[in-house]
Order: C-alpha cells, then structure tokens, then sequence
C-alpha cells in the first residue's frame, strides 16, 4: 500500500496583466508555521485596476463607430517548436513563415482576418479590414483591448498579441507595439497604429 502524502502548497506567486492595465503587487509574505509540507506557502496582496463593465449605457444602437488599423508591420515571426527545439530553429532559419492576423474582442460581433503573407518572417500587412463593435461606449472601449491573433495558413496559431485602445479615441491614431506569445516565449513583434471614430452613416461604405 503506497503513503498517503500530503498535497504540497503554492510557494510562489506569478501574474502578468495587459497592456495599460498595471498590477502592482503590496505584500508577499510566507507562513513558516505550516509543517505539514515541505513546501512553505506564501500569500500575497495586490491592488489593480477593473476596467469597465458592459452596462445599457454601454450600448448604444443610434451611435456608430469604427476601428481602423494602419499597415501593420510584422518582426522576426518564428514557431514555438523553434523556440524548444535548437534543431528546429537551425532548420527555421532558413524556412519563411506564412502568416495573417485575426481579430478578436468581446465587443465584436465577429472576427475578421487580414489577407495571407507568405513567405515572410518580416511581413507586412496593408489590407486591413475595419472593424465594426456593437459597443460604442468610449470609456468602454478605451479600457479594453483587440487581441492580435497570428496564424499560419492552415489556420494554426503562431501566437497571440494584445493591443491597448487607450488613447485610440482621440483625434489623432496612436502608435503601438505589440509582443506576440505562446505559452510564455517570445516568437515575434507587430507594429502600428489604431484609431477610432465615429464618422456619420452616410460616409460608410459596406
């Protein structure tokens, strides 16, 4: 008959937050009185931000709005295989990245996607389709963020990459880098611009 033991306790602490959205950390401390594990726990407090909640107001069906990304411009794109794997990033060196970004926020109705680049671990996207969110709510979308997602020709994710709109209502665009990630690694940069506006109906084109 195995021993019973007993479970161990968490004895360390990670988060991470989004962009705009800092979280700093005002305690740490562990508690050396527990024995029953070899590992010692350890608690913590923190203090954040809550960005707004979808509320009525938050909807408006008479107000219109988009979303409109530059020419967004890609840097050092590679695989998390190449990341693990030193074989395989010899390999990838020499190998171009086929690639395209998906959009994605819980105020869109849908995801749209750029148009495919292929062979190119540096590439540039220039089309780039507007987007339309049913929240128009400018505290709203200003405190939330349109999460780049990058894949590859059969639809596989490279990894993703987040975009704070903070600032994006104002008259002029705001520029942006984002880090793409999978799984905690690094595996590439996406710049540009994103700015929102609320031009009259008359004015849009479908």
């Amino acid at each position: 008959m195995s021993n019973i033991r007993a479970p161990s306790y968490c004895d360390r602490i990670l988060w991470r937050c989004l962009p705009n959205f800092d979280v700093e950390q005002l305690s740490y401390q562990p508690h050396l009185s527990f024995t029953t594990s070899d590992h010692k726990p350890v608690s913590s407090t923190f203090t954040l931000e809550i960005p707004p909640l979808l509320t009525h107001d938050s909807i408006d069906k008479n107000a219109f709005c988009v979303i409109n990304f530059s020419v967004l411009f890609g840097k050092n794109f590679r695989t998390l295989k190449s990341c693990l794997d030193e074989k395989e990033k010899e390999k990838q060196k020499s190998i171009r990245i086929d690639s395209q970004i998906t959009f994605e926020a819980p105020f869109l109705d849908s995801d749209s996607t750029t148009e495919l680049v292929l062979n190119n671990p540096n590439p540039i996207f220039n089309k780039i389709p507007a987007l339309f969110p049913f929240i128009t709510s400018k505290n709203y979308l200003e405190n939330h963020h349109i999460i780049l997602i990058v894949k590859d020709k059969r639809g596989q994710i490279i990894g993703q990459a987040p975009v704070s709109l903070k600032g994006s209502c104002d008259k002029n665009p705001i520029q942006f880098l984002a880090i793409i990630r999978k799984k905690g690694f690094l595996l590439g940069e996406i710049s540009g611009s994103v700015h929102i506006t609320w031009p009259s109906l008359n004015l849009i084109r479908f």
